[in-house]
């Protein structure tokens, strides 16, 4: 097993990250193997393979053009490594900030997606 090390998960965060801000779906799911699963809130069932994740971040970005991710920590795991990150999520007429840790593997093309989410105060719902 290879474990990434910390500048090694940032400059993969770096690159990945950014593909969740604006509006472009084609980019984000370029990360994404052809067999991936990815499972969120918005979509607790899961979207499986690349087609089906493709249609839901075409929705879900639209949606959400103004959010953006960055990251705060990695810290190497087996496989990949477990990333601290920050969105910044408009809501309304005030900005919210939700903290989110990402289990990625196989950072060289993901398979598996795993989210747990943590939020000062509550989580904001977004739109997919």
């Amino acid at each position: 097993m290879k474990y990434l090390t910390a500048i090694e998960a940032k400059q993969f965060a770096d690159k990945w990250l950014p593909a969740w801000s604006g509006n472009n779906p084609e980019l984000l799911a370029g990360f994404y193997s052809e067999d991936a699963l990815y499972i969120d809130p918005g979509i607790p069932g899961g979207v499986k393979g690349k087609s089906e994740l493709l249609a839901y971040f075409r929705k879900l970005l639209a949606n959400n053009p103004d959010w953006v991710w960055s990251q705060i920590e990695g810290i190497p795991l087996e496989d990949g490594f477990l990333n601290k990150w920050l969105a910044k999520i408009p809501v309304g007429p005030w900005k919210s900030q939700v903290y989110v840790w990402f289990n990625w593997t196989r950072p060289a093309r993901s398979v598996a997606t795993k989210y747990i989410l943590t939020a000062p105060g509550c989580l904001p719902k977004f739109s997919v």
